[in-house]
Parts: structure tokens; sequence; C-alpha cells
């Protein structure tokens, strides 16, 4: 299966779409086709999926261009230690700025993302914000100068996605270190 869309809903739960290859079972086709499934699941998303959504939240200004990344980034401008760091939490140009759906796109596999989010305005007011389609292509010019990060963000939240649908909860037991009572 392939995630073609994920949302985080504001009850902190995963709305989920899939594409999945089948092969025929009626009218005796053997020929493959693809299934859309959709996935609406009660349980509260985990902590990693939540950071993995938050993590894209620079991207939807950098590639919407409302912020310039090469501003935005003192050092180079694919460090990937900015991100890690959370650098862009102690800039006010990112408050309020969250991003709760991707949209994917490519033919087998995914080839491209759209970050679809909101910024809380200093009233109060929320501004939805849409990405462009920001496809993995390196060999376009054109292309989004933090992709490979993005791209690496996007698996990563792809990963959590599936963890969640496998059952990683708010409250699954962590293991412990040592043994209670040693």
């Amino acid at each position: 299966m392939r995630v073609l869309k994920a949302e985080l809903t504001k009850k902190n739960q995963l709305k989920c779409e899939y594409k999945q290859t089948e092969v025929g079972r009626d009218r005796n086709l053997d020929q493959p086709f693809n299934v859309k499934v959709g996935k609406v699941s009660d349980q509260e998303a985990h902590r990693d999926l939540c950071y993995a959504f938050s993590r894209l939240s620079p991207h939807i200004l950098f590639s919407s261009e409302l912020i310039d990344a090469k501003v935005a980034i003192p050092t180079s401008i694919e460090d990937k230690d900015w991100f890690d760091k959370f650098h862009y939490e102690d800039d006010s140009r990112f408050d309020g700025v969250n991003v709760n759906k991707i949209e994917t796109f490519g033919k087998n596999a995914i080839e491209g993302v759209r970050l679809i989010g909101t910024k809380e305005t200093s009233k109060g007011e929320i501004v939805p914000l849409k990405s462009p389609v920001i496809y993995f292509d390196r060999s376009n010019t054109e292309h989004y100068p933090l992709v490979a990060i993005l791209e690496s963000q996007i698996e990563t939240l792809i990963f959590e996605i599936e963890e969640y649908q496998a059952g990683k909860n708010v409250n699954s037991n962590q293991l412990s270190l040592f043994e209670a009572g040693k």
C-alpha cells in the first residue's frame, strides 16, 4: 500500500487514503488493478507522528515562497542540522504554522508531495496554506532547494503513519531498561 493522503485531524487522529494494488478475483482477471482505501481511526496520534508532521512546517512556507529559505537558514541552505535542532522554533516567522495534511504524487512510488496546513495570525485568525507540488526529482535545476531534507522527512512521516496503523499509539508501553525491583 502507498499513502496518497494523510491528515492529522483537530482531534489529533489520523485520516489516511491509500493506493493498494490487487489482482482480479472476479471474472477470472489476472491483471492487477489499483484500489483506493480510506482509513479513519479514533485513536489519538502518538508523539512521533505529531513530531513528524511538525517538522514539515518550514517547508510549507519555503516552498510557497512566503519565506526565503536562503535568508531563513543562516548557514548552508541544505543544513539538516537547522531542522534537527529545531532552530525554526526560535524564529517568530514560523509561529503559528502547522502542517496537518500531505498529498503524495507519483505513479508507483512517491515522486512528490503537497503540504497543506494553516497559519494562525497574531489576531487569532486562521489562514489556510497550501504548497505547490514539490517533486523529489533533483535533475531539474528549478527544484526546491531543500528537497533532500524534505524527502527524508516525508519518509519518516510515512514510517510513523505505518506504525500508527499497525497499532503504535499514545498509550503504548515502552520497555524498561531495568527490571522492576532490581
